[in-house]
């Protein structure tokens, strides 16, 4: 029987290619938590940081304390993908540092366990507000690698989730409730064959982990961005061909100019994230690269095994829905308190945003309800 007052730990293992904004997630969701007032800490665990490199956040864990990749790669005489391999896997034989400094964090102690490096910050990050020293967090966001390999086949990765969310009534907590949140760029969209691939990376990843998944396409805004311009051309395109008398369906052409799907649905971010239909955004076609892609839009399809949210790190808003998202996916919304907080936070959030409503002119009278 467990000892009362033992609560569970969560865990965002935040993951995804390299560029995708891994990274910039992790501190946006810090962001929100702190105006939510829930306590949390953030671990970095991605060795492939320069040791002279600052972090948008300031990790309460950072595995460069540990290990450091362009040590290894100067030491063996590796590359930056070796390297990143053998750190992992020198992770998982120091297993016991990484649940060490979890169990801190969760008594109350994690702040010590951050370099030297990552607590050189600008003055604008040392003004934000941060989890005191001596506060418990029994939620935590792991920053990790980019490296592809790392999430689809790489067994050392792999172990260490297993390790620390296996059940062991010696630990502090109860157990470890993890969540993958798989970062992709939305930037993929704007091509369907990539947009592809990068599905398969997430069904590949959460096949790999066998954890609650969230996908997330990242950067919605600066998808936005190229999709208002990408109107300006077919407008201007349409008035041309009308002028012409050339007028002809919109096709959109991808990068060798290939009509690929209709240029209405390509720039509309929520149509990739909601559709139940992938093998909707691929023109029929007999190259090789074409098939492909509408089988695997098919099989993703009829199982419905990928699904994605979006988010910008610009708009907490998104970020709120998402992290709403998580929290159901651990379980957390369903034993702490705070999320009231949020759902209040998101609502406050929404309402700021919305247009403010137009008054009645004077010399008009307002109409009965129907």
């Amino acid at each position: 029987m467990e000892p009362s007052g033992k609560r569970p730990l969560f865990v965002q293992l935040v993951t995804g290619p390299p560029g995708s904004g891994k990274t910039t997630f992790c501190a946006a969701v810090s962001r929100v938590l702190l105006g939510i007032g829930r306590a949390h800490a953030l671990v970095n665990l991605d060795p492939g940081v320069g040791s002279t490199e600052v972090l948008p956040y300031q990790p309460d864990i950072d595995i460069r304390e540990l290990v450091v990749c362009e040590n290894v790669m100067k030491r063996f005489q590796l590359g930056p993908n070796g390297a990143l391999l053998y750190c992992m896997d020198y992770l998982w034989e120091n297993i016991d540092w990484l649940e060490g400094a979890l169990r801190d964090i969760y008594d109350g102690q994690g702040s010590d366990h951050g370099s030297d490096t990552a607590r050189s910050t600008t003055p604008e990050m040392d003004a934000q507000p941060r989890r005191e020293k001596d506060a418990s967090a029994n939620y935590v966001i792991v920053d990790m690698p980019g490296q592809v390999e790392l999430f689809v086949h790489h067994n050392a990765t792999r172990k260490v989730i297993h390790y620390l969310t296996m059940h062991d009534p010696k630990r502090r907590w109860s157990d470890l409730r993890a969540v993958v949140v798989n970062i992709v760029d939305a930037q993929t969209c704007t091509d369907p064959h990539k947009f592809m691939s990068a599905s398969v990376i997430s069904l590949m990843t959460m096949m790999n982990f066998g954890l609650p998944h969230v996908n997330v396409l990242m950067k919605s805004d600066l998808f936005q961005a190229e999709y208002e311009r990408r109107l300006v051309e077919l407008e201007s395109e349409t008035e041309m061909c009308a002028r012409d008398g050339t007028l002809r369906d919109d096709a959109a052409s991808g990068p060798e100019g290939d009509n690929l799907v209709p240029s209405q649905l390509l720039y509309q971010l929520d149509i990739y994230a909601d559709s139940e239909d992938p093998l909707m955004f691929i023109a029929e076609g007999d190259d090789p690269g074409t098939k492909l892609s509408r089988a695997i839009a098919e099989l993703l399809g009829d199982y419905g095994l990928v699904r994605f949210e979006t988010a910008s790190a610009r708009d907490p808003y998104s970020i709120l829905q998402v992290l709403e998202h998580i929290d159901r996916a651990s379980g957390y919304c369903y034993i702490e308190q705070d999320m009231q907080n949020l759902l209040e936070m998101r609502q406050a959030v929404q309402q700021a945003k919305a247009p403010p409503k137009r008054p009645h002119s004077a010399g008009s009278s307002a109409s009965p309800a129907d």
